[in-house]
Parts: structure tokens; sequence; C-alpha cells
């Protein structure tokens, strides 16, 4: 059945998880699995066309490989479950906009998806080095009243499965607990583990479901899209 896999998707509003499979027969099976299971999740089914694998390889193919293809650099996305297809995200106004788009127009490949991504109203440039809250994936963190010249990185947002509480990430191995951004409190680890390297924190204040984009310096942030990671855990917010 995992040659089937077409990814899962976590509906926070309906606390329902849907199955996703390329084929009527895995569908069946699954269905049969799950009710064995005696589960008290809510669980949907749904067929799609392509597995989660074909797609994410090949969403790790063109975004990591794109100035060969597409003759410049400037293109986000990825894998998104949702539409199950392979999200190519490109920014109108950026300096190689036409030459990408014109690019990714010639892949006439039907599991890929161009998004026009339009500026945010009110949008303005942050730094990952003078962050502000709610923070951004990627954003650079302080270690709180210690050496000012060691610092982490924060990793996504997460939302719980237990209480729908947004929390922050990073590395297990940087060692303190409690972080800052240019001296703004953002957060304090409650719970990590050595052997994944990572950490949660929780700050009442949030996470935003954004990441910066860049070197240490960057102002690039970008929306978070189409990720999948274990259900068991969590999941990351879109």
């Amino acid at each position: 059945m995992l040659d089937h896999d077409g990814g899962m998707i976590w509906d926070a509003a309906t606390q329902a998880l849907t199955i996703q499979l390329t084929s009527d027969e895995a569908v069946d099976q699954a269905r049969i699995l799950i009710a064995s299971a005696e589960t008290n999740l809510r669980i949907n089914f749904a067929r799609v066309q392509y597995t989660a694998k074909e797609l994410d390889d090949l969403a790790n193919k063109l975004l990591g490989n794109q100035v060969e293809w597409a003759g410049a650099s400037g293109i986000g996305g990825g894998y998104d479950a949702y539409s199950n297809r392979v999200l190519l995200q490109v920014y109108p106004g950026g300096k190689d906009a036409a030459t990408l788009i014109r690019a990714i127009e010639n892949l006439n490949d039907p599991r890929v998806t161009l998004e026009r991504v339009e500026p945010v109203d009110n949008w303005k440039p942050e730094s990952r080095d003078a962050d502000i809250a709610p923070w951004t994936t990627g954003a650079k963190i302080h270690y709180s009243g210690g050496d000012p010249s060691q610092y982490c990185t924060l990793g996504w947002a997460w939302r719980l499965w237990s209480n729908g509480g947004i929390v922050g990430s990073t590395a297990r191995h940087c060692p303190n607990l409690v972080y800052d951004n240019n001296g703004v409190y953002v957060g304090t680890v409650y719970s990590s583990k050595k052997i994944a390297d990572s950490a949660f924190m929780s700050n009442s204040n949030g996470y935003s479901p954004s990441v910066f984009v860049g070197n240490q310096t960057t102002t690039d942030y970008r929306p978070v899209v189409g990720v999948i990671t274990s259900w068991v855990a969590g999941f990351l917010l879109p």
C-alpha cells in the first residue's frame, strides 16, 4: 500500500485526518485496516493521481536545480498535499520573474502548478537578526543572558494536536532553554528529543507560518505551503 501513498492532510477545524491513495484498491484496503484499528480519530479517504514520493522527489529536483532548468533562481513552493501537485511560486515583480514563469510554463508538466505570489497588504521586509513577533522560521535567536556571540536558529511553527496551541522549535544541540531576538523574548524550550536534535518552545505571542529565505541578514520571508510531516506528532502550519 506504500506504493500508493498520496500523503495525508490534517484539518484542525474539523479534527479530521484525510488519507490519500492512488488507487481504489488501496483505498478499500486502508478502510479495512483503519476499521480494525478501532481508532477514535475522524478519518476520511481520498483517491488522488500522484504519490507523495513522486511529487516530493519532483519538487526537490525542480527547486534544487532551478538555475539549470529555469535559467535563474527565485522559485519557491514545494509539494502541496492539498492539490496533489508540485506548487511553484514566483513573485511577478521579481527581477527574473518573466524568465522563471516562462520556464515553468514550458515544463508542460501536469504535476506542476504555477502560482504567482502577490505582495500582502501592508507587508514590509523584516530581518532575521531583528525579527518581530510572531516569530518567523529562520530567525536568529540568542541565548538569553548568555554569550551574545552564541546563537541558534528558530525552526518551524507547529500546531499541537492536544490543544491546538502554536509552538516554535529549534535544534536540541543548542544548549540553552530561553531565547531572545535582538533583546526581545522569543520563547522557552519545554520539550526536546536529543536523538532527533529537536526541541519545542512556547511563547504566548505565538509563531508565524512563514520562513526567512537567504543568508544571515536576509529580509526575504515567505509563507509556508504544502508541507507534509508525521501526523502522529503534529503538523506544520500551511
